[in-house]
């Protein structure tokens, strides 16, 4: 069981939701981003600040070519 702070928590929010390499092939196997965001991706990182993890960045991608939206 997973460990928790309070006896009233949910202890399946420690828990995995995605198999441990379907996460690395979101991280590691899909297009990087490049250009400004890639400045901006590390520029964020060596200031410490909060970005979303590649696997958001791959999904809203996906997202958006499959919606494909108009201006």
């Amino acid at each position: 069981m997973v460990e928790s702070y309070s006896k009233n928590a949910n202890h399946n929010m420690r828990r995995p939701v995605v198999k441990e390499e379907i996460v690395d092939l979101m991280r590691q196997r899909q297009k990087q981003v490049t250009g400004f965001l890639k400045e901006l991706e590390d520029f964020a990182r060596k200031e410490n600040i909060p970005i979303i993890p590649h696997e958001t960045v791959a999904y809203f991608r996906f997202l958006m070519e499959t919606m494909q939206p108009k201006n």
